[in-house]
């Protein structure tokens, strides 16, 4: 009988002892009239780059990110100005040139970039 007893009076601390709260307290979210910016704050996330390419061969150029995201790849004709305007992230700060087993590194910072390439 005080095995009995014991075993209810253990089952009835346990679920006593669990209680939910069941309040719960959702902080105020910010709006966007509570947001102080500056008027020289730029919004975009992305940009537009000119990209004007010459090889020596015909071949496929590519424009590569240094992470490896391939932005666009095009079929250039022997001595042959090919001209493409692609957007990328504007956190991007340096672009890659494959063509041919060649890799050039360039820079997008003034939104135009011309390259040619040269027989090794």
């Amino acid at each position: 009988m005080k095995k009995i007893a014991l075993f209810f009076a253990l089952i009835l601390f346990i679920f006593s002892s669990c209680n939910k709260d069941l309040e719960t307290v959702t902080p105020e979210s910010p709006t966007m009239k509570d947001l102080k910016v500056t008027g020289t704050f730029d919004w975009k996330t992305t940009r537009n780059i000119e990209i004007t390419v010459k090889g020596f061969v015909n071949g496929i150029v590519e424009v590569v990110s240094a992470q490896g995201t391939v932005y666009q790849k095009a079929f250039i004709m022997q001595n042959q100005p090919y001209t493409m305007n692609i957007t990328i992230p504007s956190y991007e700060t340096e672009l890659y040139l494959k063509y041919l087993g060649s890799n050039v590194k360039v820079e997008p910072g003034a939104g135009k970039i011309t390259h040619t390439f040269v027989k090794p």
